[in-house]
């Protein structure tokens, strides 16, 4: 039987004495009910400030929850330096969608600058736990890096009289053709395993 907003209403306010001892599950609990207006009025900004307490007391769930309002703009400004520094901590205790949303930040250049290094390490740990995307997005992170390799050959080939470009080449055409079709395997891999799911 679904919670009536007496219900709604009584576990508002038993969670609000336990959010104000210092609950720290409390107050995520009950920043979602200010979040969704559950028991009372909906109140972005007061589960923004909820959400803070308890994620300054080190609790995995606000600190991605209050990564995502800053990142969002819910409750208050957007803030996405904040929003990186949120998820990080909810990441590095093992939160697989904060380390996914994390990941997409580091690759986009959301919150600070771009790096395609941790995206890929961030991914790969949420990728360990399950997070389809985040197994999809490592994949793509993979191609992109043979793609750039790719490209650099191409222009060593288009530009042989350059140093440079020839110390970043393939020793010979056979070398990339190698490399070409590894390439093409772990694409023909990735794709199957996509369709297998």
């Amino acid at each position: 039987m679904p919670a009536t907003n007496e219900d709604d209403q009584a576990k508002r306010h038993r969670l609000g004495l336990a959010a104000a001892q210092g609950d720290a599950k409390a107050q995520c609990d009950l920043a979602g009910m200010h979040h969704h207006g559950q028991g009372g009025p909906k109140d972005e900004a007061e589960a923004r400030r909820l959400l803070g307490l308890a994620a300054a007391q080190s609790h995995t769930y606000s600190q991605y929850l209050l990564g995502c309002m800053h990142h969002q703009g819910k409750g208050g400004p957007v803030d996405l330096a904040e929003a990186r520094r949120l998820l990080g901590l909810a990441a590095a205790q093992g939160h697989a969608q904060a380390q996914y949303n994390l990941a997409g930040m580091h690759r986009d250049g959301k919150g600070g600058p771009v790096d395609f290094a941790e995206a890929r390490r961030l991914y790969g740990l949420a990728a360990a736990q399950g997070h389809a995307l985040a197994q999809h997005n490592l994949g793509l992170l993979h191609l992109h890096s043979q793609l750039q390799t790719l490209r650099i050959w191409r222009n060593a080939s288009l530009h042989r009289d350059a140093g440079q470009w020839q110390r970043k080449g393939p020793p010979s055409a056979q070398a990339a053709s190698e490399h070409l079709a590894a390439l093409w395997s772990t694409v023909d891999r990735l794709c199957s395993r996509q369709a297998g799911d």
